[in-house]
């Protein structure tokens, strides 16, 4: 009998947040003690610094950028961890948010527990920004336009899927009933089935027109459907008394922070004032943006300050109890279980109280909380972010024992790993976009695999989430052909000492027009080399530089010092990734596009 296999993606989750001992108190205890009983690998890392990019290789086994760098998310994706376990004969769920990754190719063979609401523009907005921003200054190409058209494409089916209800059982709304408007789902659908209708006759001529209108959807494409039901929130009530209740505590707390902020978070004086030179020239001053950030974020510690998409979202605790539950419904199934679940809890803001429990539960969390803080020595970071570390950690260690109790957790493969790292600059203050850099705590992510059955192990090479398909297959004893980059990293002749990521910059990720930007790293050097695909690699130009064993927080950029004999290893493999890439994606250009329809 196959074992039922759980993928956990805990949004924003840090590798140092389970394997570090930082500030004497550790703020994952039971995940810290997971890694000692099953397999782990300590040097995982996520192929792109958000969820896109990362998530690109996680699901697919390809690197980030192959196949027009997710430009249509998963669509273009050849073969995905479902359509493996889908083949293998599991049941496939997916719990997480409407317009994460969905091509069509997954209606039918997917159930969908959405976790909150959708909304076409959201799903969109950069993408068509981008475009509308080419389009003014005349350089949309025809692949730009085919792009877009597809992009639309996507967010009608992605939209429709989410408001046909009598598609859905009634399960695919629970997790998300106190964030969806209290509308008439059927009246939406219908409307925007219509507008898609239009779109479908002339779907050149429809996005065209939109384009003329500098990007104005109809009225109709604006609505947002993850608004909550009540003006105020349905546990507004709730968290103003908490807040008066545990009113020393919430102070004390954002005490904490603005403290930890001045004196603990390394601010550099010098790049402060750099910073200021820059922005009174009216260039980017990303430093007193990150800083500022920083000494605001104690208002997250105060709830009377939480806005109602934080306060109405149900909770994590809820989510991994509802995932329990699954799981024990489809106990005695023939079919076995793939649950593909991703929890935003840990991204900003940071959620790291069940605010949909009762007030008791929700005052034993505090309790533990407070407990954390008193432990913690000489934080240097964002405290509502470790206070989701514990969070994080409870939740799954009450969803392991949940299992347990059910008699279904010997029979249960549970994965546990990040999307990317920490979306909120946790430390150091930086001077570079807090979700688009090449810094570790972006990308040094946990890997963590439970299964009752296999030995302890820890790997310590260095591997990336194109590496976890083919590990899953083969744990799993799966003996489908693997068409991904990546390899077992249960092969113990497999132990990589360099680890690649990539990506473009900020929004939307056209290749045809942004430069490709790769990091590497091994234990002694991390390197960051931008060039430009349609262009020879030596054209390209190392941005940053850092010795990882003399620097391990990597604030010197030393790559005007740097001896290039030393790093040839790792230029080397971006060398040869860019010349991959460059083939590939004009391998990519020459299909007939359309063919995923």
């Amino acid at each position: 009998m196959k074992k039922n296999v759980v993928l956990l993606v805990i949004d924003s989750l840090t590798a140092k947040s389970i394997y570090g001992t930082d500030y004497n108190c550790d703020s994952m205890p039971f995940l810290k003690k997971l890694a000692s009983k099953g397999i782990s690998a300590t040097n995982y890392y996520s192929e792109g610094p958000h969820t896109e990019f990362g998530l690109q290789a996680l699901l697919t086994g390809m690197h980030t950028l192959d196949d027009s760098a997710s430009i249509r998310r998963l669509v273009y994706a050849k073969k995905t961890i479902f359509d493996y376990y889908y083949e293998a004969g599991y049941e496939i769920s997916n719990v997480t948010l409407p317009a994460l990754f969905y091509p069509k190719r997954f209606y039918g063979i997917m159930h969908d527990y959405f976790t909150q609401g959708d909304s076409f523009i959201e799903t969109l907005f950069w993408r068509l920004n981008y475009y509308v921003g080419l389009y003014q200054c005349n350089k949309l190409t025809e692949q730009d336009f085919i792009d877009l058209v597809g992009c639309f494409d996507d967010s009608f089916n992605s939209y429709l899927n989410f408001l046909d209800i009598d598609n859905h059982p009634k399960e695919s709304y629970i997790l998300c009933k106190n964030r969806i408007a209290d509308k008439d789902f059927k009246v939406r659908y219908n409307d925007v089935k219509s507008e898609y209708d239009k779109f479908l006759k002339d779907k050149s001529g429809y996005v065209h027109e939109i384009l003329k209108h500098n990007g104005k959807l109809p009225n109709v494409l604006m609505i947002d459907d993850n608004d909550t039901a009540c003006e105020v929130g349905t546990y507004s009530d709730k968290t103003k008394k908490l807040f008066a209740t545990n009113r020393k505590f919430f102070r004390g707390l954002s005490r904490r922070q603005i403290i930890s902020t001045l004196f603990d978070s390394r601010l550099s004086i010098k790049k402060l004032c750099s910073s200021l030179v820059d922005y009174i020239k009216g260039n980017e001053h990303l430093y007193i943006g990150q800083m500022s950030a920083r000494f605001k974020s104690y208002k997250s510690l105060q709830f009377k300050s939480l806005n109602r998409e934080h306060i109405d979202s149900s909770s994590l605790k809820t989510q991994l109890l509802f995932l329990a539950e699954l799981l024990e419904k489809n106990k005695n199934k023939e079919k076995p279980d793939f649950i593909y679940f991703h929890s935003i809890s840990q991204h900003d803001p940071t959620q790291w109280l069940s605010l949909d429990s009762d007030n008791d539960e929700i005052q034993r969390e505090l309790l533990r909380a407070e407990e954390l803080v008193k432990k913690t020595k000489n934080y240097k970071g964002y405290w509502a972010y470790r206070l989701g570390q514990r969070y994080v950690d409870e939740c799954i260690e009450l969803f392991f024992k949940e299992l347990e109790a059910k008699g279904i957790l010997n029979d249960t493969i549970i994965v546990i790993t990040a999307d990317h790292g920490s979306s909120v600059s946790d430390n150091p203050i930086r001077s570079a976009r807090s979700f688009n850099n090449c810094h570790s705590e972006l990308y040094h992510v946990p890997l963590l695999i439970y299964d009752k059955t296999v030995v302890q192990k820890k790997y310590c090479g260095y591997y990336t989430h194109k590496d976890l398909i083919p590990t899953l297959l083969e744990l799993c004893g799966l003996n489908q052909k693997y068409e991904g980059r990546g390899m077992s990293i249960l092969d113990d002749n497999y132990s990589p000492n360099i680890a690649l990521s990539e990506r473009t910059d900020s929004g939307t990720p056209a290749l045809l027009h942004k430069d490709a930007i790769y990091t590497v790293r091994n234990k002694h050097y991390l390197l960051e080399y931008r060039a430009n695909i349609f262009e020879d690699f030596e054209k390209g130009e190392i941005m940053e530089v850092y010795d990882l064993i003399k620097d391990p927080d990597e604030l010197k950029n030393i790559v005007g010092t740097i001896d290039k004999k030393k790093i040839k290893d790792l230029l080397e493999t971006v060398r040869k990734r860019h010349m991959e890439l460059a083939a590939n994606y004009n391998d990519w250009l020459k299909l007939p596009h359309g063919h995923e329809e």
